[in-house]
């Protein structure tokens, strides 16, 4: 299910974007193969639907000119010079998640649902990879719908758990690699610790878990693949419960997801030329203690660029906090609906949004071009 926005079609807009995309989407080709491992998934050829039809073309919301430049409401820094006093009605998901982690459909699903809902465009952000990135890219082509690719990384700032969506960086930057990799090593084991522990009371195993997962090793395993496993031996009736029992941050079984520190992410992504920002930061239910406005300073002041205000987490008064931090410090303001796909999470693809400026102030300052497809 999603949260349906008003329609985007704009054929004036189309005819436009139609004519100075074809000089942008070949400069755009040229740029990408020269880069290590994103040619493969940059231009992909584009893909029919079953009996050789194509989805009629859509408009693409940003305002792309002859010469390539992304024309949006900058200021002078390439930030937003106006920050929304209220969610916006139509625009960008920029937090969904898929198979390749916690997520329970496909990245190919994720473009369809989110072309369905009459999006503007859509963003893949798995936990600690890549490895959606390919199927994303050949579904956007597949439905000629806009694609942000991006990550979100769990971090650590002064003892507080902070997710970090980075959109738009070189998934070949050695830094970032290694991140990965670490980071993933380290959830295997804190997950396979944390069955140890559950199937003392529950009946589970660790291939009742590794049974949920869907694209094998490619996958970042977590808690909600145990969550799934003890939905499947009968312990919860779905994935939310079993988060509000056994797999919780409260339960006794449950281990801290090792974290490297906020700072030192923000700092990585951006070196590797991309665009962070903190996801639902304002969100009391993830954490004992919000991060205070220094922790977030503290952050600014190693390069984060933005704060995902518009969350189902985050209450009014969090929301109006983050807001006047984002207008004091000039930062980016996203919205996302951090969708997880039919048994996952309730929320709506589609219900939080992020306005067609601010995701082109992201492509403007990320290392790797947008999927726009013709």
């Amino acid at each position: 299910m999603c949260c349906r926005v008003a329609s985007r079609e704009a054929p004036g807009l189309r005819r436009f974007v139609a004519a100075g995309l074809s000089a942008v989407v070949w400069c755009l080709l040229v740029y990408v193969r020269s880069r290590c491992c994103l040619s493969s998934q940059i231009m992909p050829t584009p893909v029919s639907e079953p009996g050789g039809v194509f989805p009629p073309p859509r408009a693409t919301p940003l305002r792309v000119s002859l010469t390539g430049v992304l024309e949006s409401a900058y200021d002078g820094r390439m930030t937003l010079a106006r920050i929304p006093d209220a969610p916006p009605s139509a625009g960008w998901d920029l937090h969904c998640h898929t198979v390749f982690s916690d997520g329970r459909q496909t990245p190919d699903d994720m473009v369809r649902e989110a072309y369905e809902c009459g999006l503007h465009g859509v963003a893949i952000a798995d936990h600690d990879t890549t490895a959606g990135w390919a199927d994303a890219v050949k579904a956007a082509e597949r439905y000629r719908l806009p694609l942000i690719r991006g990550t979100e990384v769990t971090a650590d700032a002064s003892g507080i758990s902070v997710h970090m969506l980075a959109y738009q960086y070189d998934p070949c930057d050695a830094r970032i690699v290694d991140l990965f990799a670490s980071l993933r090593a380290a959830r295997l084991a804190r997950t396979k610790r944390m069955v140890e522990l559950i199937s003392k009371d529950y009946p589970i195993t660790w291939d009742d878990v590794l049974a949920q997962i869907r694209e094998g090793d490619e996958t970042t395993v977590g808690r909600p693949h145990i969550a799934d496993a003890l939905v499947a031996a009968g312990a919860y009736p779905d994935r939310s419960a079993a988060f509000a029992g056994a797999v919780g941050s409260r339960s006794p079984y449950y281990i801290p997801t090792p974290s490297p520190d906020a700072a030192d992410v923000v700092r990585a992504f951006r070196q590797a030329g991309g665009v962070s920002v903190i996801a639902h930061a304002g969100d009391p239910s993830r954490n004992r203690r919000l991060l205070s406005d220094a922790d977030i300073e503290t952050l600014i002041d190693a390069g984060l660029d933005g704060l995902e205000v518009w969350h189902r987490g985050n209450p009014p008064q969090q929301r109006e906090r983050l807001l006047a931090l984002a207008r004091r410090h000039n930062l980016l303001v996203t919205g996302g609906s951090d969708w997880h796909g039919k048994g996952g999470k309730p929320n709506k693809l589609g219900e939080n949004l992020t306005d067609d400026d601010t995701v082109a102030c992201i492509i403007e300052r990320g290392a790797i071009p947008p999927i726009l497809p013709r």
